[in-house]
């Protein structure tokens, strides 16, 4: 059975009060969808588990299916990986 989330849903015009607004809802852990190239993306903190599994639970996704991490530099990919992990390549 799915987890049941509580949704508020508020749309904002694009602007720099947008992004800070959205960007402080992610940093507490909330969702933010956002438009892409193609579609509408759902974007929360990856190094958040609860916003994880809210993403999990907003798109009734299996967890065994991955979510995509975007990051700005090669660095702060290679800070986020799990270098002990044996099974990572």
């Amino acid at each position: 059975m799915q987890e049941k989330i509580e949704t508020n849903t508020k749309i904002i015009e694009y602007s720099q009060d947008a992004i800070i607004e959205c960007a402080k809802r992610i940093q507490d852990g909330k969702l933010v969808g956002m438009p892409t190239e193609t579609v509408y993306g759902l974007g929360a903190n990856a190094l958040n588990a609860e916003a994880c599994k809210s993403i999990f639970a907003a798109k009734g996704r299996p967890l065994t299916d991955p979510l995509i991490v975007h990051v700005h530099s090669v660095k702060q990919a290679l800070e986020l990986v799990d270098h002990k992990n044996k099974n990572s390549d």
